[in-house]
């Protein structure tokens, strides 16, 4: 039997042999990929290093330094702008007795500074510097002292150059419901929007979840009031403890920087609890889901939220917008993977549990 020979096109191959269709362009979106990896390595190699709080970098005189003839003025020089109003600076002379002259200031307008003049004819001896600072980025309260001598170096076995975070457990306890509630907003909104469509693929999955989508959903609006709830709980209490770190009262807590971020972190979640709260009675009178656009309103103002979460941690002390940015998106990601989770953990799974089990 003869051999017929012919010519088969690469488009009726893929017809015939289902073989996968490779873009002539792949290389092209290769070269694109490359490039863009090595814009973002270029944008995170420029950022400034961020370090944890207001740390103490230089300072004049420096710590255990001798010099000869009394100064006129210390200073201290810090890794990221303070509140000067809420900071204190303060220097002891040998037998203890403050030796300067209490007019803490910026020096030559350095906001990540503070100086304060020393009386003069001071006396040969050991000299030492005491510093509680505010941070102007996270609004965490930081003491630190240093020791320098007037003559000769201090001795040895004086204590100086020591620094102290004083973010107390109440700080801590304070900030991590907002943290959660903020997670599970972001990761619920996110998964409802983009989870179920995938998953409705499933063949197993997709039966039980057009019966239980409704119940789901509603329970998912339950974890987003939770997790709206957290937030504003956990505002509260933080601008309590900021209040009492920096010994002053609420309304001066607010005016400091942080304090401003606060006030736009509670508006935010403020209405973002009035949209929640109605998209939950609407759907439930209705029992239906929520709908897209409603959805899209409480993702975006999670991620509004997020921002602001932003604003007040080590990336902003760089005030590098990248930095920022690239806080944002972690925390974005981190919200969206384990936000999902929580999703499924208490929303989801126990629904489809209940359907497979009757």
């Amino acid at each position: 039997m003869p051999y017929h020979f012919g010519v088969c096109t690469t488009k009726q191959a893929r017809v015939k042999y289902g073989a996968p269709h490779i873009p002539h362009m792949r290389g092209r979106h290769w070269l694109l990929g490359l490039i863009a990896a090595v814009a973002v390595l270029t944008l995170v190699s420029g950022i400034q290093q961020s370090f944890a709080h207001p740390i103490t970098i230089n300072s004049s005189p420096k710590a255990f330094e001798g010099v000869r003839s009394p100064p006129k003025e210390v200073k201290v020089f810090f890794s990221e702008p303070i509140e000067l109003g809420y900071s204190k600076i303060s220097v002891l002379g040998p037998n203890g007795t403050r030796v300067d002259n209490n007019d803490p200031h910026n020096v030559e307008r350095d906001t990540a500074s503070i100086g304060v003049t020393l009386k003069p004819d001071l006396p040969d001896g050991d000299y030492t510097v005491s510093t509680t600072v505010l941070s102007a980025v996270d609004g965490h309260v930081i003491s630190g002292t240093l020791v320098f001598g007037i003559g000769s170096p201090p001795k040895q076995n004086v204590t100086g150059n020591t620094q102290q975070d004083i973010l107390s457990p109440e700080n801590s306890a304070a900030r991590f419901p907002g943290m959660v509630g903020q997670v599970m907003v972001v990761g619920a909104a996110f998964g409802t929007l983009w989870l179920w469509k995938p998953l409705a693929r499933v063949p197993w999955l997709s039966s039980a979840l057009s019966q239980t989508r409704t119940a789901i959903d509603k329970n998912m609006m339950r974890l987003v009031i939770i997790g709206v709830g957290l937030v504003l709980a956990s505002g509260v209490a933080m601008i309590v403890v900021q209040a009492i770190s920096i010994g002053s009262g609420i309304p001066e807590a607010i005016a400091t920087k942080f304090g401003n971020v606060w006030v736009t972190r509670m508006l935010q979640s403020s209405i973002l609890m009035g949209i929640v709260l109605a998209v939950y009675r609407k759907a439930a009178k209705n029992n239906a889901s929520p709908g897209r656009a409603e959805m899209y309103a409480i993702l975006i103002l999670g991620f509004a939220v997020l921002v602001t979460s932003s604003l007040i941690t080590h990336a902003a002390a760089t005030s590098q917008i990248v930095s920022i940015m690239l806080d944002f998106f972690h925390n974005a990601a981190a919200s969206i993977w384990i936000g999902g989770l929580i999703l499924l953990g208490f929303a989801a799974v126990p629904k489809i549990l209940a359907i497979g089990d009757e």
